[in-house]
């Protein structure tokens, strides 16, 4: 068997066995805002929830556009909750950059 036909045997093999596997929804977890503190250390500013509706959004999956909402919800609510469009601003640059 040719090299190419045992590459196509397998990518075929391993295309098929995903298709096999459970497509549900995981139980639901949130970490808080990963990476990122979940309140001011210097104030009393919190965004948490802000994050906590972020996580659920990403749960939930969707497409790429509804990740750049839900992504564009998060920069909006930190910064309705810090009044820092700053903060806002870095920490949407961090979702986009991760997601």
């Amino acid at each position: 068997m040719s090299v190419t036909r045992r590459v196509f045997v397998m990518c075929s093999f391993l295309a098929l066995s995903a298709c096999t596997r459970d497509a549900g929804l995981r139980p639901f977890a949130s970490d808080g805002c990963s990476l990122f503190p979940d309140a001011s250390v210097i104030g009393e500013s919190d965004w948490c929830n802000c994050c906590f509706e972020h996580d659920i959004a990403y749960w939930k999956g969707g497409t790429a556009e509804q990740r750049k909402a839900a992504d564009l919800a998060l920069k909006q609510c930190v910064a309705s909750a810090t009044q820092n469009d700053a903060l806002a601003a870095v920490m949407h640059e961090g979702v986009r950059l991760g997601g």
